[in-house]
C-alpha cells in the first residue's frame, strides 16, 4: 500500500486536530508542525488486541521525538478509506525511528487501517505535539508511572531512554504499574523484564488484572484500587513524580486521590488517551486519600 497525497483539506484537518487534547503545545518547546513521510518497518502484535507499529522516517532531517510526544498520523487503506488520528510516541530506538503502541478498536475509523499496515507500506505524519515525559518531571528522587493498556508504551520508552543516561537523569529509580483486563492483554512484558534485569534496583514493573486467571500472583483489580496500599509503603513520596497515562477515568480518579493525599500539582502529570470528560470516582478517591495521607504527611 503506497501513501496517497494529502487532500486540500489538510490545513483545516490540522487545525481541528490541534484542538484535540492530545495535540497540545509542548510546554517547554516550539510547536513543530512538519509534514513528513515514513516507511513501516514492522507492525507486530504484542498483546491481545494491541500492536507495536515501528516507523522509519524518510526525511533527511526528521523531528527528534521523545517518549510522550504526540504526532498526527495519516493512514490510507487499500480501499481508499483514510483516517487521521493522534498517537503518542512510545519508543525511539534510534534516530529517525519511531514506535507507537496502540490498541486496535475493531469498530474504530483509524486503528483497523493502522493494524493492516505491513512492512514496506508508507504513512504521512505531522508533529511534534504535547510535552515529552522527561520534560514533565518535577524535582524528584524517583518516578512512578501508572498506566492502563497501551499507556504503558511511552512509560517504558521513557525508562529505556533515560535510565542509561545517568549523568543527565541521575540515579532516579523508575517504577511502572499498568492495568490490564486479562493476562493475554499484557504487552511489552519481555521488554520490561529485560530492562529490570539490566537495571536491578533501578527499574521495576507490575501488572494489575481485572480478570486474573487462576494462580495469578500479581496485583488484582483496577490500578486505582490495587495500588494505593502498595504506594503507601513507598519512601520519599514528597519527592516522587507520578505520570499517569491511558484511560481518562483512571487518570482523573488517581490524580484527585494523589493530590488529595497531599502531593503537589507539579508532582502529578497526565496524558489521557480516551474518556477525556470523565469525572473522578469520589468513593475511590476517598479510599486513595485515606490510604496515602499518612504516608505523605509523615514525610513533610
Amino acid at each position: 500500500m503506497s501513501s496517497q497525497g494529502r487532500s486540500a483539506t489538510s490545513s483545516s484537518a490540522h487545525l481541528t486536530a490541534v484542538r484535540h487534547s492530545r495535540f497540545t503545545r509542548n510546554k517547554r518547546g516550539p510547536l513543530v508542525v512538519q509534514a513528513a513521510k515514513a516507511r513501516v518497518e514492522s507492525n507486530a502484535v504484542v498483546g491481545a488486541g494491541t500492536q507495536l507499529l515501528s516507523l522509519v522516517s524518510l526525511e533527511k532531517s526528521p523531528p527528534e521525538y521523545l517518549p510522550g510526544h504526540v504526532l498526527s498520523l495519516s493512514v490510507v487503506g487499500k480501499d481508499g478509506r483514510s483516517a487521521r488520528k493522534p498517537y503518542t510516541v512510545s519508543r525511539v530506538p534510534k534516530a529517525g525511528q519511531i514506535q507507537l503502541l496502540y490498541r486496535v478498536i475493531p469498530e474504530g475509523n483509524a486503528t483497523p487501517l493502522l493494524s493492516a499496515l505491513q512492512e514496506g507500506d508508507f504513512v504521512d505524519y505531522e508533529g511534534k505535539f504535547h510535552t515529552p515525559i522527561i520534560e514533565e518531571l518535577s524535582d524528584c528522587s524517583k518516578v512512578i508511572g501508572i498506566a492502563t493498556g497501551s499507556g504503558i508504551g511511552p512509560l517504558l520508552g521513557f525508562a529505556e531512554r533515560f535510565l542509561p543516561k545517568e549523568k543527565f537523569f541521575g540515579k532516579r529509580p523508575v517504577k511502572l504499574f499498568a492495568g490490564f483486563r486479562s493476562e493475554n492483554d499484557i504487552c511489552l512484558h519481555r521488554e520490561m523484564n529485560q530492562l529490570r534485569k539490566r537495571y536491578p534496583g533501578m527499574f521495576e514493573w507490575k501488572a494489575s488484572l481485572t480478570r486474573p486467571p487462576a494462580g495469578w500472583s500479581g496485583l488484582e483489580g483496577r490500578v486505582t484500587s490495587s495500588l494505593p496500599k502498595m504506594l503507601s509503603q513507598e519512601t520519599d513520596l514528597r519527592r516522587t513524580h507520578f505520570h499517569l497515562v491511558g484511560n481518562g477515568a483512571m487518570i482523573k480518579t488517581m490524580q484527585a486521590g494523589l493530590l488529595g493525599a497531599g502531593l503537589s500539582e507539579k508532582q502529578v502529570t497526565t496524558e489521557a488517551f480516551f474518556n477525556f470528560q470523565s469525572q473522578p470516582d469520589t468513593i475511590v478517591v476517598a479510599r486513595i486519600i485515606e490510604e496515602l495521607s499518612a504516608a505523605v504527611n509523615e514525610q513533610i
